[in-house]
């Protein structure tokens, strides 16, 4: 026998849709219908005789049909698994190291300014260096500070103290997400829904012009502005965001926007020292970004 454990069950209502939303294609051959079932079964590959499986996602009429083939009853809809490498870093209590909590700028041995990121967490520690090339080697350390905080802006951190300077080409400074800091903590995001050039709908989510916005990807088929809608109302309550009004405001171009909070800045329990209101030293201590 070349494969047995055959099984067939229902996707998820929320894995269907968003299949729908990014145009996703039944796994069988060359059929372009919205996948609606997954099928797995185990079978023996290569020489060794290593057994293994596989699941694929299908449309309705082939799910239907795999399993008449194999005397099946199709199962209710499961809970999304893991990859076969998250579920083995989890067996083993490993995992990506936690967010970047303390940075250094220092002046290399080449006469570069480098800005140096340390995180901690999920078992592990790690450290990275980048080159800050807005910076020649010729210029101070207080020019090199402000590049690496333009740096560290592009991911919503900011200094949770003042810096330190060990040496006259070296300083060090813990970090801390800008949401958790006087400067920003009582300030709501602006929240943009709208079609890029591409055809992609996105959901931005802007804490201040000073950083990057955070863009997630909604759908490229089948979407309306009040699907983009619903899509993001479902995601911001999942993740625990908190509307600042009841409903997004709607423009003719086609665009929503609403004003939320951040988790964070909701329940500050969830993480440690939150911050004084008026208390504008724009410093505190934090575990690193949420």
């Amino acid at each position: 026998m070349s494969s047995w454990d055959h099984e067939v069950y229902r996707l998820p209502a929320e894995v269907i849709d968003r299949g729908d939303r990014f145009g996703a294609k039944c796994g069988a051959g060359k059929c372009a219908e919205l996948p609606t079932h997954a099928v797995r079964w185990t079978y023996i590959t290569g020489r060794s005789g290593r057994v293994s499986y596989t699941v694929r996602r299908v449309c309705t009429g082939h799910g239907e049909r795999f399993a008449v083939k194999h005397h099946l009853t199709v199962g209710d809809p499961r809970p999304e698994q893991p990859s076969q490498y998250t579920a083995a870093l989890e067996a083993f209590g490993l995992g990506v190291a936690g967010p970047v909590q303390h940075v250094r700028v220092y002046l290399s041995r080449s006469a570069q300014w480098y800005l140096q990121k340390h995180r901690a967490g999920g078992g592990l520690l790690a450290t990275s260096n980048q080159w800050l090339p807005g910076v020649r080697g010729a210029e101070p350390l207080a020019r090199a500070i402000v590049e690496a905080e333009t740096v560290l802006a592009q991911t919503t951190l900011v200094p949770a103290a003042p810096w330190q300077h060990p040496t006259s080409n070296e300083a060090c400074v813990d970090v801390a997400p800008a949401w958790r800091t006087d400067g920003w903590f009582f300030q709501p995001w602006r929240l943009r829904i709208a079609c890029n050039d591409a055809g992609m709908w996105q959901l931005t989510r802007t804490l201040d012009q000073l950083f990057q916005p955070q863009v997630t990807d909604l759908g490229d088929h089948n979407m309306t502005v009040e699907r983009a809608v619903k899509v993001a109302d479902d995601l911001l309550q999942r993740q625990r965001w908190v509307p600042s009004n009841s409903d997004w405001s709607t423009y003719p171009d086609g665009t929503a926007e609403q004003d939320a909070w951040h988790p964070d800045q909701v329940d500050p329990s969830t993480w440690q020292n939150a911050p004084h209101a008026g208390d504008n030293s724009g410093s505190t201590d934090s575990e690193g970004a949420a």
